[in-house]
C-alpha cells in the first residue's frame, strides 16, 4: 500500500460512500478479494473487487485504470 491520493477525490468518495479512497486500496491489495468483471461498466472491461476493510466491513472497489 501507501498510494497518495488526490486529497478532493478523497474527499468527495468519503462524502459520497463513506469511505476513504485508502480503504479500497486495501481491498485491492488483500489476497482474500474476489474480483469479477463489471457487467454495469459501460464502453469499457472493468472489473470490481470484493473484500473487507481493516474493520471488517464489506467494500466494493473498482481498480484503477492503467
Amino acid at each position: 500500500m501507501g498510494s497518495k491520493f488526490d486529497p478532493d477525490k478523497d474527499a468527495t468518495n468519503i462524502a459520497k460512500h463513506g469511505l476513504s479512497l485508502v480503504e479500497g486500496e486495501g481491498v485491492l491489495n488483500n489476497p482474500f478479494g474476489l474480483t469479477i468483471e463489471d457487467e454495469s461498466s459501460e464502453g469499457e472491461p472493468r472489473r470490481m473487487t470484493i473484500g473487507a476493510n481493516a474493520g471488517g466491513e464489506p467494500v466494493t472497489s473498482t481498480p484503477r485504470r492503467s
